[in-house]
C-alpha cells in the first residue's frame, strides 16, 4: 500500500489479460500458461462432482488438466453466501461473480474526503481512528483490512496532509474530531493491561495490539520502554505469566 498506486492490482492486471498466469507469460516471466475453456468456478464444481464420484486426486488432476495441488485447492474452496458457487480465494467472502462490480482499490483521496471518513469512522466508533488502526497489516488484520477500501490507509492519510508538520493529528484536527493525546506511564500501561486481562482472562499477544478492544499502546512504544508486550507484562501484569 506504501507505493500504491505505483502498481496495478491482480484484479487489474487480470482484466486486461485474462488471468495472472497469462500476464505472467506475456510478461517472459514463464515459458507457458494454463489454457481452458473453463472458468476457475466452473474447474472448481466439476473437481467437487469428479471427488463426489469416488474418483482419486491424481485422477482428478489428469481430467482437468491441471496439478495435484491445485485440485487440492480446488476441493478445499468455500462456497458463496450469495450465490451458492464455489469461492476460490481462501480470503474472499464471496466469488468472483458476485464481487465483480465492487471496486478492488478506491479512487485517488483528497481532503475532503479523508475529512469524511475520519468523520464516518468517528460516528461508528465514538472516537477519531488511530495511526495503527488505519496501517494496514497481513500479520494483524483489523477492521481497516475487513472493510477496505472502505478507509484510507494511514501513509495515504499522511501524503494528503503532507504540507503539515505532524500530518496525521492535522487530518484529525481538520476533520473537527478531538485529537488524544496518551500519556503511557507505568499506571495507564499497568491498567490497561488490567483491563483487557479482565476482558480476555490471559495475556495480550503482538496481534491483539491491533484490534479494536485493546486500549493500551501501540506495539512500538511497547517495545521501546519494555523490550516487548510478553517483557511488559512481566513487569507490570496484574498476574503472572
Amino acid at each position: 500500500m506504501r507505493e500504491h498506486p505505483y502498481w496495478p492490482s491482480s484484479s487489474c492486471v487480470a482484466a486486461h489479460f485474462g488471468s495472472w498466469t497469462k500476464a505472467l507469460h506475456a510478461a517472459g516471466l514463464i515459458e507457458s500458461a494454463f489454457h481452458s475453456e473453463e472458468t476457475v468456478a466452473e474447474r472448481i464444481e466439476r473437481a467437487w462432482r469428479l471427488r463426489a464420484d469416488g474418483h482419486s486426486i491424481r485422477a482428478i488432476a489428469g481430467q482437468l488438466g491441471v496439478g495435484t495441488s491445485t485440485v487440492h485447492n480446488y476441493l478445499r474452496a468455500g462456497t458463496c453466501p450469495q450465490c451458492g458457487g464455489p469461492v476460490a480465494s481462501p480470503r474472499a467472502d464471496r466469488c468472483i461473480a458476485c464481487t465483480a462490480h465492487e471496486p478492488t482499490i478506491r479512487a485517488a483521496w483528497t481532503r475532503e474526503t479523508v475529512r469524511g471518513a475520519i468523520r464516518e469512522w468517528s460516528a461508528e466508533h465514538g472516537r477519531a481512528p488511530s495511526y495503527h488502526e488505519w496501517t494496514p497489516s497481513r500479520s494483524f488484520p483489523g477492521i481497516w483490512e475487513a472493510e477496505s477500501p472502505r478507509w484510507p490507509s494511514a501513509a495515504v492519510v499522511c501524503d494528503v496532509y503532507c504540507d503539515y508538520r505532524n500530518p496525521w493529528t492535522a487530518a484529525i484536527v481538520d476533520a473537527g474530531a478531538p485529537v488524544r493525546f496518551q500519556r503511557w506511564d507505568d499506571d495507564a500501561i499497568r491498567a490497561a493491561l488490567a483491563d483487557f486481562w479482565a476482558r480476555a482472562g490471559r495475556a495480550p499477544a503482538p496481534g491483539d495490539l491491533r484490534a479494536e478492544h485493546w486500549h493500551g499502546p501501540t506495539l512500538r512504544t511497547l517495545r521501546r520502554r519494555y523490550g516487548g508486550i510478553e517483557r511488559a507484562w512481566a513487569t507490570l501484569g496484574p498476574v503472572p505469566n
